[in-house]
């Protein structure tokens, strides 16, 4: 992502090249969190960590683009708009991302991808069947942890079943 030249000094959140930058970002990362489009905005403009200016700049676009509700934080999910949100079937595996970056649509689709190759699958092993689906080379406590509790929101939307042992897609 290339940004034009801006004055870093007097930064201003509501400059129309955050919006610019914030297009070119999310075009090429979407779907993309709120947390990781803000440390990549931050590093594209020059800054060396994020600020709250760098969250305000994504305040005062956010309106330009699609944001997905399907969340386990609450944090908001950026698309460049609906039609690129819709029907999204697919994952990034190998990516330099954490567990923490990876929108819960990813993680979800990932999980859907494992249960339509396996039918069903015990509770239990499924952190560690989706961890190698989205490339880290195991399932530690923060990867089990965030895979387990987007089981239990895939659950209560119906998108999979529990026996009390096996998982199925709804």
């Amino acid at each position: 992502v290339t940004t034009p030249f801006f004055d870093k000094a007097n930064y201003m959140p509501a400059m129309p090249v955050n919006t610019q930058v914030l297009r070119q970002i999310i075009s090429v990362e979407q779907p993309v969190l709120e947390g990781y489009l803000n440390k990549r905005l931050a590093k594209c403009l020059g800054f060396a960590h994020t600020t709250p200016n760098i969250q305000r700049a994504i305040d005062a676009s956010a309106k330009m683009f699609h944001q997905e509700g399907f969340s386990l934080d609450g944090q908001r999910t950026f698309w460049l708009n609906k039609e690129s949100a819709r029907n999204y079937t697919t994952y990034r595996a190998m990516s330099p991302r954490s567990i923490n970056e990876i929108p819960a649509v990813e993680i979800a689709n990932a999980v859907t991808e494992a249960l339509r190759e396996e039918f069903s699958l015990p509770k239990e092993r499924i952190p560690s069947v989706v961890a190698k689906k989205l490339g880290f080379s195991a399932a530690g406590a923060k990867i089990s942890e965030t895979i387990l509790q987007l089981l239990t929101l895939m659950e209560q939307q119906g998108m999979v079943k529990s026996n009390g042992l096996f998982i199925t897609l709804g």
